[in-house]
């Protein structure tokens, strides 16, 4: 039974993730990913600011939403940016194309205030 959740639970996540890229890319929706691996002590401090983002925001007039991406489930996604250390926090821009590449203080008030500059 424990499996069979885990299972579940694993293919919510895989659609909530595709069907956050497919509704931002027809939306003008941005995305701030904060990809991660659960061995990590860094993305595991990071862990609980990324959250207290939410899951959506207006940020400089522009829809942002926020996703958090296993790099242990999703490999490929983490492969697709280009991340080589964890935590990486990238915005997109509403086609998938890379904006910016965070590397500030891992606290909200500092991804915002970044968010802000590079969406105005």
């Amino acid at each position: 039974m424990k499996k069979i959740i885990q299972v579940f639970l694993f293919t919510l996540l895989a659609l909530n993730i595709i069907n956050a890229k497919v509704s931002a890319a027809n939306s003008g929706t941005y995305s701030f990913n904060f990809y991660y691996v659960d061995f990590s002590p860094q993305c595991k401090s990071a862990t609980p600011e990324f959250i207290r983002l939410g899951s959506n925001q207006t940020i400089g007039g522009k829809e942002v939403v926020f996703t958090r991406i296993s790099c242990d489930q999703y490999p490929q996604k983490a492969k697709e940016v280009g991340v080589t250390t964890y935590p990486t926090f990238v915005l997109l821009d509403p086609t998938g194309k890379i904006v910016a590449k965070y590397e500030g203080a891992r606290k909200a008030e500092a991804m915002i205030a970044f968010l802000n500059q590079v969406l105005q």
